[in-house]
């Protein structure tokens, strides 16, 4: 008969649990107010000469960028939905789960940029015809990788490319004011009650990216004039371990939907000779959802092969 009543228990503790009494499993903040750092790629102007046909064309690049450290102000951000299988993984595909708070607006979000003053770059390109394509691999600051294919004729060049910039930790400062739900009970309650305003830092998080480009560039000989605006979305780590008031470890979500951001870059470029190339420009940040536009000088050399 003991050994019944305690089988009992169990189970009904064991469904207890399962429904969700008490404290989250994952500790997920709601931001009223954010600064996040984001990368500023290097756009892509071309090659800024004619490629002879059927051959394949190599560089290596460095280049050497200056922006000011003032923070984009950006409007409309959210935090994204949470439902209750991001607070218990048990219920995720289960029929139980439900929305336990709405996507909700953060009151005030800001980007920082982390432009490295140096950059690095190789490039690979095959012409047949007319046509090319290719790619790039380098630092600026973190690895990132891009396939690209345009045309290339005798006065000018035009194409597009994808690109994807790779996470690297600890380059990356996050500083957010947020509130947590403390318990989720049922459906109907959902976060029956949420903790006081907290502060969070860190500057040791890890950002990435990824967007799709184009680039148009017109010559005369060996001078040449570019084009080359960028769409990307930058997406910043989403959690983080942190410590509790009684000191217990927890893994801490940020769930930021972060807006996309426009980088148009506009600049020329002179072969000094067949093998060296320098290039200098300003690069333009902005977005539907700034306040302003934010600038960056670029100055490069590469020696090409």
């Amino acid at each position: 008969m003991k050994f019944r009543i305690c089988n009992i228990a169990l189970a009904m503790l064991f469904i207890v649990l399962l429904v969700g009494c008490g404290t989250p499993v994952y500790r997920q903040g709601i931001v009223n107010k954010g600064s996040f750092e984001i990368g500023v790629p290097e756009n892509f102007a071309g090659v800024g000469k004619a490629i002879p046909e059927n051959s394949t064309i190599n560089s290596f690049s460095v280049g050497f960028d200056y922006t000011t450290s003032a923070e984009m102000k950006v409007r409309g951000v959210k935090n994204s939905e949470l439902k209750l299988s991001d607070y218990d993984p048990l219920y995720g595909g289960s029929d139980n789960d439900f929305t336990v708070i709405k996507e909700t607006k953060v009151k005030s979000f800001k980007y920082k940029r982390n432009r490295f003053p140096l950059s690095a770059s190789y490039t690979r390109l095959t012409k047949k015809s007319s046509e090319f394509y290719g790619f790039s691999a380098g630092f600026d600051p973190e690895p990132f990788g891009r396939f690209i294919f345009g045309v290339n004729k005798e006065s000018f060049e035009f194409g597009g490319y994808v690109d994807l910039g790779l996470g690297v930790f600890g380059i990356g400062d996050v500083t957010v004011d947020y509130y947590e739900c403390l318990y989720v009970y049922s459906k109907e309650e959902r976060c029956s009650e949420r903790t006081k305003e907290r502060h969070f830092e860190t500057d040791d998080g890890a950002f990435w990216r990824a967007g799709l480009g184009v680039f148009a560039s017109y010559f005369v000989k060996n001078f040449a004039l570019s084009y080359s605006p960028y769409l990307y979305k930058p997406h910043l780590q989403e959690f983080f371990d942190i410590k509790d008031e009684d000191g217990i470890s927890a893994e801490f979500g940020i769930p930021v939907i972060y807006p996309w951001v426009l980088s148009q870059y506009a600049g020329a470029s002179l072969w000094l000779n067949e093998h060296w190339k320098v290039s200098l420009g300003v690069t333009v940040l902005n977005s539907l959802d700034f306040d302003d536009f934010f600038l960056t000088a670029n100055g490069s050399i590469g020696f090409w092969f």
